[in-house]
């Protein structure tokens, strides 16, 4: 049966970005009836739940999403740091989007994350499922597990987490925007992470700013691990 007006799940919380697919805090959820949409951003810097990937450095990255009736959807991303030599991000993503009443809606998805550009940090490569779920696009909460593929298994760090987000509008432009995450890390345990802030958004344009950390465990243990920073972002939809 086919929805007569489907909505796009809010991107993942996990990450400082929200144009990027699992990653960062949660926005609004947007009335999604075109087949084809695309994104291109700028962000300060690139964290995925409290840890630093890549130098802290700029970064520019773009979607293109394809969407269909039913609610299947497949995203393409590309991201670009430059520090001397290039470093880029790219995920190729799987979705299925679900609505079980008026107000919450769900979603599966499947996601490969790749990091060409620097030999260290080909590390996070990893291949990541997700199922998620909102509420009237102002809480969004998320499972993730996911595997690195080129790290042994009994040293593989962060093989699932947990993470949720909220948004709470001002005013229809103005959100206050925060997210809250824990991750465990083998074979030593589990550590937290999260942000707040706020989120504007106009027509086709939108900007964060959002202050992410970590907590102190990641901090003495996780080379890269957020001790908090502020970070914004500015995204063009198309």
């Amino acid at each position: 049966m086919l929805c007569p007006a489907r909505t796009r799940q809010p991107p993942h919380p996990a990450c400082s970005f929200c144009l990027l697919l699992a990653c960062a805090l949660p926005s609004a959820g947007i009335a999604q009836t075109r087949d084809v949409t695309g994104e291109l951003a700028v962000s300060s810097d690139l964290v995925e739940r409290g840890i630093f990937v890549g130098r802290p450095r700029p970064i520019v990255q773009g979607l293109l999403s394809f969407y269909d009736a039913r609610g299947w959807s497949a995203t393409t991303a590309l991201g670009m740091q430059t520090y001397g030599s290039r470093s880029t991000r790219a995920i190729v993503r799987g979705a299925y989007d679900g609505v079980i009443d008026n107000d919450w809606q769900y979603q599966a998805s499947l996601q490969y994350y790749a990091y060409p550009g620097d030999a260290f940090f080909r590390l996070f490569d990893r291949a990541e499922g997700t199922l998620s779920a909102s509420f009237r696009d102002v809480f969004t909460v998320g499972l993730s597990a996911f595997h690195y593929v080129h790290t042994r298994d009994e040293i593989s760090p962060m093989r699932w987490a947990l993470d949720a987000g909220a948004r709470w509008p001002l005013t229809p432009q103005i959100s206050l925007v925060g997210s809250l995450g824990v991750s465990a890390v083998r074979p030593r345990g589990q550590y937290l992470y999260g942000g707040v802030g706020a989120a504007w958004t106009t027509g086709p344009w939108r900007a964060e700013l959002n202050y992410l950390a970590s907590d102190r465990w990641a901090q003495r243990h996780i080379m890269g691990a957020s001790a908090g920073h502020w970070t914004v972002t500015v995204i063009r939809s198309f």
